[in-house]
């Protein structure tokens, strides 16, 4: 199946059980599926911690060579 040109940023909360969640691995294993470039983020930590990490995560998504399709991101979490 060839990548959309959407891909998909799952952030998780500060609780690890979310991160290790059945919902959560569901989720990102039925985008993936459907041929969205899925990727999973999990920091705990402070607050500014976080966001660094963060913003590292999306950059590492978008100059993924996975990535070579996809025009548009999509941040979701819970």
């Amino acid at each position: 199946m060839q990548t959309r040109d959407v891909g998909v940023v799952l952030a998780h909360g500060s609780q690890a059980a979310t991160w290790k969640g059945k919902t959560m691995t569901q989720l990102a294993t039925a985008l993936a599926a459907a041929g969205y470039l899925t990727v999973r983020y999990y920091c705990p930590g402070k607050e500014q911690r976080r966001l660094r990490i963060f913003e590292k995560t999306l950059d590492a998504a978008a100059t993924s060579p996975f990535a070579r399709g996809v025009s548009r991101w999509v941040i979701g979490g819970i």
